[in-house]
């Protein structure tokens, strides 16, 4: 029966044995301890009590078994102690960091010869006994002899305390017993019988070989290398590798050898021959020692905070384990007893949206609402303190995504107009507006946690608060591993400028290092010292190192944190480790709900995990106490038992979150991780999240293989890159989308897609031509609301073309296939089409009264996007029907509408309105400067040349109705430069332009140049408002020069354009024209005086006050005269 010792040090219980041995308490009597008998043995915890009295159930139940599990095969001549394994290292395997042993006998084929095979026998199965006796009273396990060679295991399946230190005293140990059994057969035998020893520590994969045998199989290059380790010794050495002895140097003397190289390895192998062990070794809430330097460095900030209200950010970088989180929880402390509000959150490291929850934490505390506040309560705070009426309501859409609540329909209304960039910029302002209203109430501390794990995303978000420590009393506090520090990369421009302490964290100084030691009064001064020296000032190793120090069950101190970590799941029942690797599957912080789930057991309990210090549990959540803990639990499971549990994880998780379902899918290398990553994509992009939606994607196409799902992967990437505006790279997107697509149907949409792009950059032929090809393949697809797109799609771009007939059938085919379709939101966005397409042929009514039944049913249904594409036309349609007034009103709903759903097309267009109408026409020059201004900058922003030279039209229009004709002239030369030479070219702008210039010529061949070039861009084919403007400019440029013929034939030519459908601007402009060219001609009469009073009257009401000057002039002179 197994010793006393050797049962409670296999179940993690060494550190009673004493008591036991001393009660003379047997593995025969566990069966029968009970609760007050292991009190009185001293076993305090109750968590030690259950898992004791759980151990001893199992041996009774084992005790009638014909052979228990994991007992040892007997070899000959060899006692088989029993060793019984705990579970988890059995026939699934597991990784560990181990140190694997082999010595092999030498003069084995001399003591053959000399000896009888008898004698032989019984010589060997001596020096095997004493082998297992030796290796197993070090704390190791004899895996197997074959034939003179034993193969030892240290760390496997328990790991101890130093396995590796335990390790090579074996070696010694089995050396000199074989030494003093071969001196009595030295004469005999005529040469020397020794051992000669190879050493390695590293990871294993370990598993049973055999069930009754206990025997391991090993994988991985530890054990090879182990083996060419004892190649390497002469007899009577022990020779081990440079990941050894770093762990045992301290021990033992030895002699580097000559580095060899090994094939099959990348460096050489620098062997250890050891010489001998050292008579005396080498060196010799916890409180915060050897930081005086940075909590100076602190104190000097936070006193300027309070007294100067002056801010600083802090950097505090570290490796793991240095204390970055300790240090910094000194930090908040003293900012708190100086007074100051203290905003904390922590960046985790898992998930699709890598610190989204980080950000929401702040939120929620800016806004006076609990950690765990639930969806209701958020909802009703974002009502209550950002709702209508309130002085921040335009910030109010933007929360709903921060809090993670799902926003009203008129708000998803709203936000369905903003693209992503410009949803961006706003979610930006919303947390620099939060975080400057903490401020207005006095200096406060930000604290965030490991922005190493931050993503792109997550750090733009930090941008605006940080900047506000340049000028107000913000402590804003970072800490960040040195691998993965963002401030070392592009982000640092972020931090040019503030005013910035950088804190590196450097390993303990030995002296402190003790210091912080000495709270562990328990273990002994050695003990200690060598804790310290393990450490090498790292104060998380020296904490966990001194949690595991007064256990016996770890003999030997572990050389890094993965075997330490190791070491302390050992202890645990096979449930608790279960459940440890479990949540380590989920990152730094699991619901306990998933991870009963996963270890199929509804009624876990963490409260082991929590005794031992490995795991805190908040509500229904277990966080590991540090990440490197994690690391450990989730490094200890195999590759395939880390995907099955992903996998189990990514089901169980589905249905609440689609994008962390898609993690877990991949890590399980499962083929559902694409298809999952799209629907997330799609969810975030429903909600116009577009930065997540194609971050999604993007991890999507980058896994091995994505499946079926890789076409409309690469479709979904077109379309949001679309929505960034990126159209060049949209169409490139849907090119490789083209190239994958499997069905005409798919082909279909990659090319929709492509020439939706192409309409942006102006590759309107090669658009058409996409189309042409897509058409007859959606149709047999049987796509009809993408038939629809299709078509509305293809009479955008014709109107462009200024091809109106076209425009008009391709419009009237989109709506017939939106109604097939029962698409309302397709339905309008093709009678806004049909209204485009009635304005182009120069049908002002018709075209108003579609547009407006489009932006009707728009606004009606919260389609947004229709509604702001068609609101500017609304307001051209008014100002040709002479309703300045509401066409000003529409312009300056839609002002406020796109900027604040940072619309900049919608916004440029709107301003460029209200330049022409309030500025150009009512002659307010000044308040219109700033709209023309801003309208130039969004259109530099945009990146769009088309709509840059429009911008310069209207400032060249401006300042010459202001009376600065020679800036006008040179804006007007800018605007040609800016038009596009493409298939756009003069045709959109240029004949407005050339009228423009006629207004500001100075000689009559100049005048008549360019009407002339004007008119040959209107006879090429140009959209109507370009005949209206050149027109007009033209009437008012042959009136000025005394060209009256000329006058009257540009009337003329207007008043034949609108013949078919006339409407009031176009009717009093030719009036207008023909009026002043008779009183210039001297035409006297009275009917004529008639008419120039009615159109004064006209344009007096209607504040058409730049046409009423001429007006006014001529009216003047007949006055005069009649004087």
């Amino acid at each position: 029966m197994t010793d006393i010792t050797t049962w409670l040090e296999a179940h993690g219980m060494a550190k009673y044995a004493a008591e036991f041995v001393a009660q003379d308490i047997s593995v025969d009597l566990l069966p029968d301890l009970l609760d007050p008998d292991l009190r009185e043995l001293g076993v305090a915890s109750l968590g030690d009590r259950k898992r004791l009295l759980k151990a001893a159930a199992a041996e009774r139940a084992e005790s009638a078994a014909p052979q228990p599990a994991g007992v040892a095969a007997v070899r000959p001549g060899v006692a088989a102690p029993v060793l019984p394994v705990p579970a988890g290292v059995g026939e699934e395997g597991e990784r560990r960091h181990a140190t694997v042993m082999f010595s092999d006998l030498t003069g084995y084929t001399a003591l053959n010869e000399a000896f009888d095979p008898e004698e032989v026998e019984q010589v060997m199965a001596r020096i095997k006994r004493e082998a297992s006796r030796i290796i197993e009273s070090h704390g190791g396990r004899v895996n197997q002899f074959v034939g003179d060679e034993v193969m030892a295991l240290f760390g496997i399946p328990v790991t101890r305390r130093d396995d590796a230190r335990h390790a090579v005293r074996a070696a010694l140990e089995l050396h000199a017993t074989v030494d003093a059994i071969a001196a009595g057969m030295a004469e005999r035998l005529g040469r020397r019988l020794s051992m000669h020893t190879g050493v390695h520590t590293g990871l294993v994969i370990a598993r049973r070989s055999d069930t009754r045998s206990g025997d391991y199989t090993l994988t991985g290059d530890t054990v090879n290398t182990a083996a060419r380790l004892r190649g390497l010794a002469e007899p009577g050495e022990v020779v081990v590798s440079p990941q050894t002895w770093q762990q045992v140097a301290d021990y033992f003397e030895a002699q580097a050898g000559k580095a060899i190289e090994v094939k099959g390895k990348e460096r050489p192998l620098l062997p250890y021959r050891i010489v001998a062990e050292r008579a005396v070794p080498q060196g010799g809430s916890r409180p915060l020692i050897g930081r005086a330097d940075e909590m100076q460095q602190f104190d000097m900030a936070l006193q300027s905070c309070v007294q100067r209200r002056r801010g600083r950010v802090v950097l505090v970088r570290g490796d793991p384990g240095l204390g970055k989180s300790r240090l910094v929880a000194e930090f908040v402390d003293n900012a708190r007893e100086q007074g100051l509000t203290c905003n904390v959150t922590t960046i985790q490291d898992f998930g699709a949206r890598t610190g989204h929850d980080a950000i929401r934490v702040l939120v929620q505390d800016w806004m006076g609402l609990a950690p765990d506040a639930d969806e209701a309560s958020r909802a009703a705070a974002i009502a209550l303190q950002f709702g209508a009426g309130t002085d921040a309501a335009q910030h109010q859409p933007f929360l709903y995504e921060l809090l993670d609540v799902a926003p009203p329909t008129e708000v998803r209304t709203l936000l369905s107009a903003v693209d992503g960039g410009a949803r961006q910029r706003s979610t930006l302002d919303v947390l620099a507006y939060l975080l400057r209203c903490e401020l207005e109430q006095g200096p406060t501390l930000l604290l965030i946690e490991d922005i190493h794990w931050a993503d792109a995303w997550t750090l733009q978000q930090l941008e605006p608060l940080l900047a506000l420590a340049a000028d107000m009393p913000l402590l804003a506090i970072l800490t960040t591993r040195f691998a993965g520090d963002p401030s070392v990369g592009r982000w640092r421009t972020s931090l040019h400028g503030l005013p910035l302490t950088s804190m590196d964290l450097q390993p303990l100084a030995p002296d402190d290092a003790m210091r912080l030691a000495a709270g562990a009064a328990s273990i002994s001064d050695a003990l200690l010292r060598s804790c310290v020296e393990r450490a090498e000032g790292n104060p998380l190793f020296l904490e966990q190192l001194l949690l595991n120090a007064g256990d016996e069950s770890a003999n030997n101190l572990p050389g890094s944190i993965q075997s330490l970590v190791q070491a302390r799941m050992d202890r645990l029942e096979n449930a608790d480790k279960s459940a440890l690797q479990a949540a380590a599957v989920w990152g730094q912080r699991a619901p306990l709900s998933a991870v009963r789930h996963l270890v199929a057991d509804p009624q876990y309990d963490p409260r082991a995990l929590v005794e031992q210090f490995l795991v805190r549990v908040h509500g229904d959540e277990i966080q590991f106490s540090h990440a490197l803990i994690r690391d450990g639990a989730y490094g200890s499971m195999l590759h395939a038992r880390r995907r099955q549990l992903h996998l189990a994880a990514g089901e169980w998780v589905l249905e609440q979150d689609v994008a962390l379902a898609a993690e877990h899918f991949e890590r399980a290398e499962d083929v559902r991780a694409a298809g999952a990553y799209l629907q997330a994509s799609e969810m975030q992009a429903s909600q116009y999240h577009y930065t997540e939606a194609l971050a999604l994607v993007d991890r999507a196409l980058a896994l091995p293989d994505p499946g079926d799902s890789v076409f409309a992967l690469r479709l979904a990437r077109a379309r949001l890159l679309l929505e960034f505006g990126h159209a060049g790279a949209s169409i490139a997107a849907a090119g490789t989308a083209i190239d994958v697509a499997r069905t005409d149907g798919d082909r279909a949409l990659g090319l929709i897609a492509m020439a939706s792009g192409m309409r942006i950059v102006d590759r309107l032929a090669q658009g058409l031509e996409l189309l042409e090809q897509a058409q007859p393949m959606a149709e047999q697809a049987g796509l009809v609301l993408d038939l629809s797109h299709l078509h509305e799609l293809r009479g955008n771009l014709l109107f462009s073309l200024g091809r109106s007939d076209e425009c008009q059938r391709a419009h009237e085919t989109a709506l017939s296939l939106a109604r097939e379709a029962g698409s309302a939101e397709a339905e309008s966005a093709a009678l806004g089409g049909l209204g485009d397409a009635s304005y182009s042929r120069g049908q002002v009514v018709s075209g108003a009264r579609l547009v407006q039944q489009a932006v009707d049913m728009a606004r009606e249904q919260g389609f947004l996007k229709v509604e702001m594409a068609y609101l500017p036309m609304v307001s051209w349609s008014a100002y040709y029907m002479l309703d300045l007034a509401r066409a000003l009103e529409v312009s300056e709903r839609a002002i406020a509408l796109a900027s604040r759903v940072h619309n900049p097309r919608a916004e440029m267009m709107a301003r460029a309105q209200v330049v022409m109408i309030d500025g150009c026409i009512r002659g307010n020059h000044r308040p219109a400067m700033a709209h023309v201004d801003r309208a130039l900058e969004l259109t530099q922003m945009m990146g769009s040349r088309r709509f840059e030279a429009i911008t310069w039209f209207f400032r060249a229009l401006l300042v010459m109705r202001a009376g600065d004709r020679v800036s006008a002239r040179a804006h007007v030369a800018t605007a040609f430069h800016r038009i596009d030479d493409g298939e756009r070219g003069l045709g959109f702008l240029g004949a407005q332009l050339y009228g423009l210039q006629a207004l500001l010529v100075e000689d009559s061949a100049s005048l008549a140049s360019t009407l002339g070039q004007g008119e040959a861009l209107l006879a090429d084919g140009a959209l109507s408002h370009t005949h209206f403007v050149f027109y007009d400019f033209a009437i008012q440029a042959c009136i000025s020069a005394g060209r009256w013929d000329e006058a009257l034939r540009y009337c003329n030519a207007l008043d034949r354009y609108t013949v078919a459908e006339p409407f009031p601007w176009a009717d009093f402009i030719v009036a207008r024209g023909r009026a002043l060219v008779q009183h210039g001609q001297g035409n006297r009469s009275a009917a004529l005086l008639t008419e120039l009073r009615r159109l004064d009257r006209l344009a007096s009401d209607r504040q058409l006050n730049y046409y009423r000057a001429a007006i006014d002039e001529a009216l003047a002179l007949r006055d005069g005269m009649a004087g």
